[in-house]
């Protein structure tokens, strides 16, 4: 795992963390505050990582012959990055709700 990686992880547990603490304390939902909160956080590495799918995604295309295998294929690394982003924000967001409950 580089440091792009690591940088991308911090900023989602801490984003979600705020975000469930904040949410915890004004008697909302902390799960879907998280979760909100690590997607969104994650938009700069998914925007980041966007072109190297799409070189990815044409690599595939023609070394596989088929654009229907790639589009999948890259449809479910998209999703898997994106629930990255959500299982971060959500894991800090339990941390928050905790430290809210707590304080």
């Amino acid at each position: 795992m580089g440091n792009g990686a690591l940088l991308f992880i911090n900023m989602v547990f801490f984003g979600g963390l705020i975000a469930g603490f904040l949410a915890k304390r004004d008697a909302a939902n902390a799960s879907k505050a998280a979760i909100g909160a690590g997607i969104l956080g994650g938009l700069p590495g998914y925007i980041w990582i966007f072109p190297a799918m799409v070189r990815t995604w044409h690599s595939f295309a023609t070394s596989w012959s088929s654009t229907i295998v790639a589009t999948l294929v890259m449809t479910l690394a998209g999703v898997m990055m994106i629930g990255t982003g959500a299982l971060g924000g959500f894991l800090g967001g339990l941390v928050g709700g905790w430290l809210a409950n707590h304080s």
